[in-house]
């Protein structure tokens, strides 16, 4: 097993392969990934996940506090940085609303649009609608969630057929994007956005949200980043499982592969850290955060999202790259027993749309 908290190169392309082999296929159980998707990760790290995104065609923004980590990330991913498929942005998130517009205006300038619709070789005239650079609600060519016929009118369109771009039509319940995308190369799954700041198809936080405190807050607040249709996935290990605590963090060789015992009580859990000089801080704070598939699911209903996807781990998909072990699901049985759940489930994937 190699120490995955200092050789970052290589969890780097962990993520790529397990991002690409178990995250990509899981999402698209309920919607497919397609060139010109807007995602957003929060907790990007050096950006592994987002490259499997980035290799599908998908537009990324990564979010993340660590300034180290988003440097290697820029140094590992510069084409795409250098080709406007990549921001990152070093801000706390309740804080970086105008730097993540910012980012995405970065990568879809006016003049992307106005080239884009040039070598339609249509105007928006001729389309039907006129055309302008900014982002429109769909309905106002006509389309409205069960207008299939005049859906098929506008993406059948010669205009919108020759434009630098393909898709898979879905229903027109689905398509609430813009026609103004569709001729840019700007493809969106939905694209209608819900709030003023909503503008992605898919957000990711991968193992991230256990590490946040008030994490109804974040979840609520990532709902205005969330074009309608869109959808969020989270990977994270219930508080419970062996090593929910983190405690592989640890330095002293025993106590990094010893299981539960962040469970204790915390006075004695932090007199074990204290005794062999382990970051008691660090692992205090993910015990203060510590989140059980009940809490999950309760905080995400709570705030009015719908669960579509759900898949337990008995061995975390990581685990391949990890440990050399084969990925395994949770018995049917023991996914359905509520908190016994927790302590033998390395790994927990959701994936809720509002």
């Amino acid at each position: 097993m190699f120490d995955y908290h200092s050789d970052r190169r290589k969890y780097f392309d962990i993520l790529v392969s397990s991002t690409e082999k178990y995250v990509i296929p899981f999402i698209e159980r309920r919607i497919p990934v397609r060139p010109g998707m807007r995602v957003l990760e929060v907790g990007c790290g050096e950006g592994g996940v987002l490259k499997s995104f980035l290799d599908r065609g998908c537009v990324c923004v990564g979010i993340d506090t660590d300034p180290n980590r988003v440097d290697n990330g820029r140094r590992w991913l510069d084409e795409d940085v250098r080709e406007n498929r990549l921001r990152f942005v070093v801000k706390d998130i309740y804080q970086a609303a105008g730097e993540i517009r910012e980012a995405v205006e970065e990568m879809h300038p006016p003049g992307i649009r106005e080239t884009s619709l040039a070598s339609a070789g249509r105007s928006g005239e001729t389309a039907g609608v006129t055309a302008r650079v900014v982002e429109m609600s769909a309905e106002t060519y006509g389309v409205s969630a069960g207008n299939d016929k005049k859906a098929a009118e506008i993406y059948e369109h010669p205009a919108v057929k020759s434009a630098p771009y393909t898709y898979t039509p879905y229903p027109a319940k689905h398509y609430t994007r813009t026609l103004s995308d569709a001729l840019s190369n700007s493809l969106s799954y939905s694209g209608t956005a819900q709030s003023g700041t909503a503008l992605f198809d898919i957000i990711i936080l991968k193992d991230t949200i256990e590490h946040i405190p008030e994490q109804s807050k974040l979840i609520a607040l990532l709902k205005t980043y969330l074009c309608r249709g869109g959808v969020i996935f989270f990977g994270f290990p219930p508080w419970q499982m062996p090593f929910g605590g983190h405690q592989q963090m640890c330095r002293n060789k025993w106590l990094s592969v010893l299981p539960y015992y962040h469970l204790l009580p915390v006075r004695l859990y932090r007199s074990i850290l204290r005794r062999f000089r382990e970051p008691v801080e660090d692992l205090l704070d993910i015990r203060g955060t510590r989140l059980s598939i009940e809490d999950f699911e309760r905080i995400t209903r709570s705030n009015g999202y719908t669960i579509v996807g759900r898949q337990h781990y008995l061995l975390n998909p990581i685990y391949e790259w990890k440990f050399g072990w084969k990925p395994r699901t949770q018995l049917p049985l023991i996914r359905d027993i509520p908190f016994l759940r927790n302590f033998v489930t390395s790994c927990a994937y959701y994936l809720v749309t509002s």
